[in-house]
């Protein structure tokens, strides 16, 4: 997986100054690391104030409109679902 930074905002922000690394390893292999990113407070701040303001609009758009999102998203995951499948199934140390 690459690590493009943090969606936040509705924009890709790297980590300028990591706090630490968040590290993944497959359960069932603990020498295959299924991801590692670092993270920083600072982001953390950024991104719950970026749900914050996202959470009104969202609430704005009424059902229909967040129903609307729902189903992109939905087809998104059917484009990818192969790829998510075997990065879940790595991840939880499964194997598909």
């Amino acid at each position: 997986m690459d690590y493009k930074g943090d969606f936040i905002g509705g924009a890709w922000r790297p980590v300028s100054e990591a706090s630490g690394v968040f590290t993944r390893e497959n359960p069932a292999r603990k020498s295959e690391v299924v991801f590692e990113f670092p993270w920083s407070e600072a982001q953390v701040d950024a991104a719950v104030m970026a749900a914050k303001e996202a959470q009104r609009a969202w609430d704005k758009l009424g059902f229909e409109g967040r129903l609307a999102y729902v189903e992109r998203l939905a087809s998104a995951f059917e484009q990818k679902k192969e790829a998510l499948a075997l990065a879940i199934c790595r991840e939880a140390g499964k194997p598909l």
